[in-house]
């Protein structure tokens, strides 16, 4: 698996007081770690399941 398919991932989500995102109410940053081979998953479709690729070797260690 290269860097590239298996790798963290930086997200920021912020709540906004209404829908028209005046005023920020507070902001949430994180690193995901992404465990599988997403160009597989895609390939394979959102039906699979973590363990039906783990059991093929798709999942990143």
């Amino acid at each position: 698996m290269s860097a590239k398919e298996c790798r963290n991932y930086r997200v920021r989500v912020r709540a906004y007081r209404d829908a028209k995102s005046r005023e920020v109410l507070d902001t949430l940053e994180q690193q995901i770690q992404s465990r599988i081979d997403s160009t597989v998953w895609q390939q394979l479709g959102e039906e699979y399941a973590i363990e039906r690729l783990s059991l093929h070797g798709h999942v990143c260690r």
